[in-house]
C-alpha cells in the first residue's frame, strides 16, 4: 500500500480522493501535539481511482521541538498498521537553485542536514522521478516552539 505525507499547503489533495476513515494523531500518540498551520494531524484511509492509500495530513517537525522519535511516530504507526510498501512525502520548501520556480513540483534525491539524526533506512523506498539530478534540499533546526 502507498502512504502520502502531506506537507504545508497540500491538504487540498483530500478533495480528490474518496475518504473511508480518519484517525487523529492524538488517538495513538501519548505526547502533546502543537498545531502548525496547514497540518491537521489526521490519518485518512482513502481511495483514488479505486486504489487504496493512506494519507497523513501533517508532520511533526524537529524544528517544533519534537525529538526524532516523536517526529517519526506517525510514520511508524502507519507503517506497522497498514504494511506500507511505498511512501510519497511532500513539503512546501525553498531551494538553493536559481532554476527552481515557485509553485512547481520538484523531486529530490538527497538532503543536507546539519543535525545528527538517524537516517530513515528502516522505512520502505521513496517514490521519486527521474528529474532529480542536481537537486539538493537543505534544512536546519530552528527554535523550539
Amino acid at each position: 500500500m502507498i502512504a502520502i505525507v502531506l506537507g504545508s499547503g497540500m491538504n487540498s489533495l483530500i478533495d480528490f480522493v474518496t475518504l473511508n476513515k480518519s484517525i487523529t494523531y492524538d488517538s495513538f500518540i501519548d505526547f502533546e501535539i502543537t498545531t502548525l498551520e496547514g497540518h491537521d494531524h489526521i490519518i485518512y484511509e482513502a481511495k483514488i481511482n479505486g486504489t487504496p492509500l493512506i494519507i497523513l495530513s501533517g508532520k511533526l517537525h524537529l524544528y517544533e521541538g519534537y525529538s526524532y522519535e516523536q517526529s517519526v511516530a506517525p510514520l511508524k504507526y502507519v507503517s506497522e498498521k497498514y504494511q506500507i510498501t511505498n511512501w510519497i512525502i511532500t513539503s512546501a520548501s525553498g531551494a538553493l537553485s536559481s532554476k527552481a520556480k515557485v509553485g512547481v513540483w520538484q523531486s529530490i534525491s538527497s538532503t543536507i542536514t546539519l543535525e545528527n539524526i538517524p537516517r530513515l533506512s528502516s522505512f520502505t523506498k521513496c517514490i521519486s522521478h527521474k528529474e532529480t539530478e542536481g537537486l539538493i534540499y537543505a534544512y536546519q533546526r530552528g527554535p523550539a516552539l
